[in-house]
């Protein structure tokens, strides 16, 4: 019987030293109570599997690098491996899940719109994150990469881009500041244009992302009323837009937000 461990032998076992990281506090200088420095920055949303969408949820799960538990895995008959320094494939579980299907359009990234599946983890073992191959109707399509996934967790896979879709978008925005309170707006104004060039009707989700703010001095606000139609957003700031095209068709969404930030905010 073939067993087949995660663990990596020539990994050291002793923990890290551990050293003094003294923290100090300090009264702010009279400028630092005036001004709010605030940033913008890119930040990946941390899930494991699919995330908190649906039920999964949780931070990434710790790697072998990082203290996560080796995993042992059987195969569940005899098999022979040759001896050839080269990769072999070996079946160790296998499932079958119900997966549901939406067409996809990251549009701030690409005028693409990806087919992309939904599925539990039906299986007992857990999925290691890994590449793996895309098979449809018509046969193998191509690669993908595979993020881990506990038993029952759901997890989703792209396989690639939809003939016939595609999603165009202009962004606008107006910067105002108040002369009286010193207070900044920053409204940001986006227009998609979608069309369907298929003989078949399609549903497709487009995702657009909303800052996120972490201090109480700046405010981000849907701006429901310019919104057409109006989107579902996350507690990340994705905003899921929501629209049927008939065969042939096309269709126009509107998306609009506000950021406003106080006078002592500096960095907007």
């Amino acid at each position: 019987m073939l067993v087949i461990s995660t663990a990596r032998p020539t990994l050291g076992t002793t923990p890290p030293s551990l050293q003094e990281d003294r923290v100090f506090t300090r009264p702010k200088a009279e400028e630092e109570k005036k001004v709010v420095d605030v940033s913008i920055r890119e930040e990946e949303i941390p899930t494991s599997g699919e995330g908190g969408e649906s039920g999964g949820g949780g931070s990434d799960m710790p790697g072998l690098d990082d203290g996560g538990e080796a995993r042992l895995l059987e195969a569940p008959a005899k098999c022979s491996v040759p001896s050839d320094g080269a990769p072999h494939r070996i079946p160790l579980a296998k499932f079958e899940a119900k997966a549901e299907l939406e067409r996809v359009c990251p549009a701030e990234l690409t005028e693409l719109v990806s087919l992309v599946a939904r599925f539990p983890n039906a299986g007992s073992q857990v999925l290691l994150a890994g590449p793996v191959d895309l098979i449809r109707q018509a046969g193998f399509v191509g690669r993908s990469q595979l993020k881990f996934a506990a038993p029952g967790e759901t997890l989703k896979l792209s396989f690639g881009s939809e003939d016939g879709l595609r999603v165009v978008r202009e962004s606008e925005e107006k910067r105002d500041e108040s002369r009286l309170t010193g207070r900044k707006t920053r409204k940001r104004m986006v227009t998609l244009h979608v069309s369907n060039a298929s003989p078949d009707t399609h549903k497709i989700v487009v995702e657009e992302r909303l800052p996120v703010s972490e201090v109480k001095e700046v405010e981000i606000a849907l701006q429901a009323k310019e919104c057409e139609p109006l989107p579902s957003v996350s507690k990340e700031g994705i905003a899921r837009i929501e629209l049927q095209l008939a065969p042939n068709g096309t269709r126009k969404a509107k998306l609009t937000w506000e950021l406003s930030a106080a006078g002592k905010v500096a960095g907007v």
